[in-house]
């Protein structure tokens, strides 16, 4: 066995020197401030100090300082308001920052100027959910986004896959409704561009209101935020976009997508008229064994001038402990170009067949 030799000045085996400082030398968030660079780098200061005029006139903080701060409070793991005190308080922080942050009541008024309730005037009486028009400053703060799509993706992409789901953010506030899972809070929708990893859009919304309620504004914003650079352009989500204008708008504009697909009675009635021999083997998993078809089925008054809709249904014998194979029935959407996405509906149980195939669906 060698003996290392202990490094001239350590204090220990391991060669480093443990130093005390005082709090305002250390700080455990060093990374913060590299967010705010980022910003900078790409002059959306610039853009925010021209767009965003929000909240009381301050003298200590701009709507810029203020938007950075959230920035810090988010990307430190902070979930409520109250939580910029701990920041605050980090004078290691406060000395790379160069500056103090606002307050929580600074904060609080800052994101209420982006509130507009009379927008809920226009509710219909007879909706229990609704999605009211942005406000303006809402709007500003869309299309400073807007420009860091253009500003921070990558000069040579020329495809661009928008990613649209919801995201249930829990929320005890005391406006906050209960989402469809039962969780009470909000359910914005978001549309990232996967390729380069950034989000294009958002919508906010309340928790009550349905994946599925008008998703085509959402998704329009999404593509219209795109550098003109891209010349192909694809879609995918889940059940909530399967949403006839929405369709309809992706086929008439050639966009390819793959969205989850309700497992309709006429659906249905499309998969089992396929015979066996139309039931290829897709994968073969330990206690599953997966068949996957092709049915051309059209939904609804079909444009005349759109291609036709592929649909790729899955059938899944699952092997289970009680002897039994449960059925699962799994289904695609895609359109002519073939881009896929999965999305899991019903489950039926039968006796396991003897073949080891999955029975009809």
């Amino acid at each position: 066995m060698i003996r290392r030799r202990r490094p001239v000045g350590s204090q220990g085996i391991l060669p480093f020197v443990v130093e005390l400082g005082d709090d305002e030398q250390v700080t455990a968030r060093a990374g913060l401030p590299l967010i705010v660079e980022a910003l900078h780098a790409v002059r959306l200061d610039e853009e925010i100090d021209e767009r965003l005029s929000v909240g009381r006139r301050d003298r200590l903080y701009t709507a810029l300082e203020k938007l950075e701060a959230l920035v810090f409070l988010i990307a430190a793991g902070g979930d409520r308001i109250e939580d910029i005190r701990i920041l605050s308080d980090d004078k290691g922080l406060l000395r790379l920052l160069d500056r103090t942050l606002p307050s929580p009541d600074a904060l609080l008024d800052f994101l209420n100027s982006f509130d507009d309730p009379s927008a809920f005037s226009a509710q219909p009486v007879d909706e229990a959910s609704f999605v009211p028009a942005e406000s303006a400053p809402l709007r500003a703060l869309g299309e400073v986004l807007a420009i860091s799509v253009e500003r921070i993706a990558a000069a040579e992409a020329d495809t661009a896959t928008i990613d649209h789901d919801g995201t249930i953010i829990e929320s005890h506030k005391q406006g906050a409704r209960v989402a469809y899972e039962g969780t009470r809070g909000f359910q914005p929708l978001v549309a990232v561009w996967a390729e380069q990893d950034l989000v294009v859009a958002d919508e906010f919304r309340d928790g009550n209101v349905p994946g599925g309620k008008d998703p085509l504004s959402s998704v329009k914003r999404a593509f219209a935020v795109l550098p003109a650079r891209i010349t192909r352009r694809y879609f995918r989500a889940d059940t909530a976009a399967y949403y006839q204008p929405l369709l309809k708008h992706l086929a008439l504009e050639k966009i390819g997508f793959a969205i989850g697909a309700d497992m309709t009675r006429e659906l249905r009635s499309a998969c089992t008229a396929l015979d066996d021999k139309s039931w290829l083997p897709f994968e073969t998993r330990e206690s599953e064994l997966v068949h996957i078809a092709e049915v051309e089925f059209a939904t609804g008054n079909w444009p005349k001038g759109a291609e036709p809709l592929r649909y790729l249904p899955d059938r899944l014998a699952v092997h289970g402990l009680d002897g039994l194979a449960v059925e699962r029935e799994r289904h695609r959407l895609v359109d002519c170009l073939g881009h896929r996405l999965v999305s899991w509906r019903g489950t039926t149980t039968r006796p396991r067949a003897s073949s080891g195939r999955p029975g009809n669906t």
